[in-house]
């Protein structure tokens, strides 16, 4: 072990942290309460990401002041991925522009493994659109019943996330209530 973590940022340990290890941690509390399993990367990609948000909120002395910042940053580059990544496939736009628009327009830095990282980002299919928009319903419900409405806590919007997994659109209404 050579301390190579040093390198590393805080801010990425703490997202790491939360949005990995605390989301399967707070999965398996409830897991035995549930006859289903649903635990996915969608679920996980989306929980991971409200219950960031969640505990940004509600503001922890051992965050840095820019975690907000880099997180929110986190979230852009993946919407921007996904955006070049539709309009390669759909023949919309070259490789040579997705690439250009990759490293020149988003929050993605080249290095030297940028053709592999490109290539990656472009034809992986372990991060789509369906997690993106998994993560922007929860977060309007996570708005509305517990911030603009007041209707239910932190906590129980968590418990109630994790008890029934996924909340889904048509049944939104008696879960949370």
């Amino acid at each position: 072990f050579n301390n190579s973590y040093k390198y590393i940022n805080d801010n990425e340990i703490y997202s790491f942290i939360i949005s990995d290890i605390l989301v399967k941690h707070i999965f398996n509390l409830y897991s035995n309460e549930n006859q289903f399993q649903l635990y996915n990367s969608s679920n996980h990609y989306a929980w991971g990401r409200l219950l960031t948000k969640m505990i940004i909120r509600r503001n922890p002395s051992f965050l840095e002041p820019d975690f907000e910042i880099y997180q929110n940053l986190k979230l852009l580059r993946d919407l921007s991925i996904l955006s070049i990544r539709d309009k390669y496939i759909n023949g919309t736009i070259s490789l040579e522009e997705a690439s250009f628009i990759l490293y020149n327009e988003t929050f993605i830095y080249k290095n030297d493994t940028e053709d592999t990282i490109l290539i990656d980002m472009l034809h992986n299919n372990s991060f789509n659109l369906e997690h993106y928009a998994a993560y922007i319903y929860l977060v309007n419900l996570y708005d509305t019943h517990c911030i603009i409405d007041d209707k239910i806590s932190f906590e129980t919007m968590i418990k109630k996330i994790f008890k029934y997994g996924f909340i889904p659109v048509y049944n939104y209404k008696s879960i949370l209530n």
